[in-house]
């Protein structure tokens, strides 16, 4: 018989060991997280106090910062954007989205109805659904890449009404040649009642 003493417990270090390190992973990630999403709401509210200061209207009934864990998402309710002098946008709602991990795209969505004011007063609406969605990527030289995708959208332009569902326009400089720019341009079902002004 084996005394109780010289009995040798086995380490738990190794079951530990993935837990502690997922911890830390984890704490980490947030920390980051937390600090980038403060460095965003400064630039946000830098951006708009730079434009109001040039004489542009900006304004909103709520503006919030979210997306933990895996993206940062800026949810902004009834924007409102008008450069000075130049034509103002009313929106329903407005939507930026961007990965901690790439700092270089962002993907905005502006879903509902869009009011454009031109300004002489004549006014154009544009009817966005949710999934409709255009995304910008740049570099230190400008931007590389303009994307836009419309599920559905119908707008109405100077009296006359626009219809589209399935639109996919792609816009992109060529690497080898950076002044030729490619369009990739398809959709599925576009109605056009007069030639757009």
């Amino acid at each position: 018989m084996v005394e109780p003493s010289t009995v040798q417990k086995k380490s738990r270090f190794w079951l530990i060991f993935p837990f502690v390190i997922l911890f830390l992973l984890i704490a980490g990630w947030s920390a980051y997280w937390v600090y980038a999403k403060g460095q965003l709401e400064t630039g946000i509210d830098q951006w708009i106090a730079d434009e109001r200061a040039r004489g542009a209207t900006v304004e909103f009934s709520s503006k919030r910062l979210g997306g933990y864990p895996f993206r940062f998402e800026l949810d902004v309710r009834d924007p409102v954007y008008q450069p000075d002098g130049e034509a103002r946008w009313d929106g329903e709602r407005l939507r930026l989205v961007m990965q901690p991990w790439n700092w270089n795209h962002i993907i905005g969505f502006a879903p509902g109805r869009n009011l454009i004011t031109e300004p002489s007063a004549l006014r154009h609406t544009v009817n966005l659904d949710p999934k409709s969605a255009a995304s910008f990527s740049w570099d230190e030289t400008g931007i590389t890449r303009i994307g836009l995708q419309l599920s559905s959208a119908t707008a109405l332009i100077s009296g006359e009404l626009y219809a589209v569902s399935g639109l996919s326009l792609n816009l992109a400089p060529r690497k080898e040649s950076p002044d030729d720019m490619m369009v990739a341009l398809q959709w599925d079902q576009l109605k056009i009642n007069a030639a757009p002004p």
